[in-house]
């Protein structure tokens, strides 16, 4: 069965509660801070990925990006793929 967010949540709270009890505020906060850097990381990762296969279909079909969008919400384009 997979645990909803909510569940994780309460959890990992009960987890933060009890390290915070045993007086492991700085490596709580020393983790956490790798966490979210590494998860930010990823996530740049991920945006410099669809930049350049952005950049890819722009060269490909001689259209930025916003001309494209455009293009295709007025049905300038038809539907072929």
């Amino acid at each position: 069965m997979r645990e909803t967010n909510q569940e994780l949540l309460g959890k990992s709270k009960q987890k933060i509660d009890i390290l915070l009890s045993l007086g492991a505020g700085r490596e709580l906060d020393t983790s956490l801070s790798k966490l979210i850097y590494f998860q930010i990381a990823k996530y740049r990762s991920s945006i410099n990925q669809i930049h350049l296969e952005l950049t890819r279909f722009e060269d490909k079909y001689k259209m930025s990006t916003e001309d494209f969008y455009k293009r295709f919400e007025s049905g300038k384009l038809g539907d072929a793929a």
